[in-house]
């Protein structure tokens, strides 16, 4: 404080100084943090890229040096090269955004179409956060401060999963005249008796006339999730169904015969 002028001009004028002083370096830790944040990304986008790299060229010697029914005969090797072209300029769209440099418009091939980073919107999400151990900072022990995050998007599915569906129906009674005895009546089923649902029956039906998947094969599916069902029970409840779709199989065959040329509809 004896540092500072007494004169209240001098003092004013030393005040405006030191403020300008303090914008100048503001702007220039704002700059700073920019050029760091660009780095960061271009580093990224580096690693990305050799990765792809790294991944070509293991193929490139198993395919070389390994068994000699995996080799690749020598006409064949500039593919690997064109496939590392075209990896190294997929890393470049992903820094781009991509957008071809300057003057680069109309030459060469035309961008292949991925789906690199564009899941289905209607899927839903689940973070998964990833953080570090510590909030401190190591160099100055300041509490550290979130400025960006890192998001990577994949794919996954939840494993199918099978249940018992229990239906509860309670039953009262009347402690005045002792002989009222209620009960909801019991809900229809598609089997009389039986232990499935209609779910089941329609996923089962699916598999079987939708995706080609035979009995035996979904026998051994449920076995594998400890559930036993033969192929004599798998394929009562089919027959089962088809006798519920009846009506719909006779609608269906009766609408296409009533048209007069089939083929055209």
């Amino acid at each position: 404080m004896s540092d500072l002028p007494s004169d209240p001009a001098l003092l004013r004028h030393t005040v405006m100084a030191l403020s300008s002083r303090l914008a100048a370096l503001s702007a220039e830790c704002s700059t700073l943090s920019a050029e760091r944040d660009a780095a960061i990304a271009q580093r990224d986008a580096a690693v990305q890229e050799n990765d792809k790299l790294l991944m070509i060229l293991s193929q490139f010697k198993r395919t070389i040096f390994g068994p000699r029914s995996e080799t690749l005969d020598r006409g064949q090797l500039p593919l690997f090269t064109i496939t590392a072209q075209a990896a190294r300029a997929a890393a470049n769209a992903d820094v781009t955004g991509g957008r071809l440099p300057d003057g680069a418009e109309g030459r060469g091939k035309r961008p292949a179409r991925r789906n690199r980073g564009k899941l289905p919107e209607h899927l839903p999400r689940i973070d998964v956060v990833i953080d570090v151990e510590s909030h401190i900072c190591p160099c100055c022990g300041e509490r550290l401060h979130k400025i960006g995050e890192t998001v990577k998007e994949a794919f996954d599915v939840v494993p199918m999963q099978y249940r018992v569906k229990r239906i509860v129906r309670p039953r009262y009674g009347c402690r005045g005249c002792r002989q009222g005895v209620m009960q909801a009546p019991a809900p229809a089923q598609a089997i009389d008796g039986g232990m499935v649902t209609e779910a089941l029956l329609a996923h089962i039906a699916v598999m079987k006339y939708g995706y080609q998947l035979p009995l035996y094969r979904q026998e051994q599916m449920f076995a594998a999730q400890g559930i036993t069902l033969d192929r004599q029970t798998l394929a009562s409840w089919m027959g089962r169904a088809a006798w519920w779709l009846k009506p719909l199989h006779t609608l269906l065959r009766d609408t296409v015969i009533a048209v007069r040329r089939p083929h055209l509809v």
